[in-house]
């Protein structure tokens, strides 16, 4: 059995666009990943509404990626395949190249995790993969229908994502998915994505698996 951890944001936890309430295991991405492999996974969850790279939330400590990242591997361990999946709550603090960086310096802690975060046994038993995805993108109408969001002003920016973060995986040498090539953020919230959109990016992150981890 390989065991993966899914370290993510709102959309990896399941928030339902609009109501916030959590998608449920037929719907959630990572839910059906897990479905999809049966026995031969196991799937663990990490997903934390606003959850960033490597940036403090001034209103909420706990949002810190990096520094909330030892805490799921040391509980996750030992694991088998890291993915991970943020980014858009980098935007309410600055670019997408910011982003980037945050990226960087995390993938650098779970690219070294047995030494950063050592431990009675390691994070990685055999060799480290990782699978970095890069955001969907938020939806062309957020600035006219929400004018108040964190977001506003950066639909564009938003689009940047997929070319930076790839850079980032490779100099890691880490596996790339863009998200935004099979999902979409709804238009009722113009951040998190619909059930078909969960479906359609959890069928491609379990052919992606399958090439990584030979399953």
């Amino acid at each position: 059995m390989k065991r993966i951890m899914c370290y993510g944001d709102s959309n990896t936890w399941g928030y339902t666009p609009g109501s916030g309430v959590r998608f449920d295991e037929n719907t959630r991405w990572t839910a059906l990943v897990q479905k999809h492999f049966g026995s031969a996974v196991q799937i663990m969850e990490c997903g934390l509404n606003g959850r960033t790279t490597s940036f403090p939330d001034p209103f909420y400590d706990y949002r810190h990626g990096r520094h909330g990242l030892a805490y799921s591997l040391m509980e996750c361990k030992p694991i088998d395949c890291a993915i991970i999946s943020l980014g858009t709550n980098d935007l309410k603090f600055g670019t997408a190249a910011h982003s980037a960086k945050g990226l960087d310096l995390l993938l650098s802690d779970i690219t070294n995790a047995n030494t950063v975060f050592p431990g009675s046994s390691p994070v990685f038993p055999g060799e480290s993969k990782i699978l970095v995805i890069s955001p969907i993108h938020l939806h062309s109408a957020l600035d006219e229908t929400f004018p108040d969001s964190e977001f506003f002003g950066k639909v564009e920016e938003s689009h940047r994502f997929a070319q930076m973060f790839s850079d980032v995986a490779k100099k890691h040498r880490a596996d790339f998915l863009d998200a935004a090539l099979y999902a979409q953020a709804s238009e009722a919230d113009c951040i998190h994505m619909d059930a078909s959109s969960h479906r359609q990016l959890a069928n491609a992150i379990a052919s992606k698996l399958q090439q990584m981890l030979k399953l």
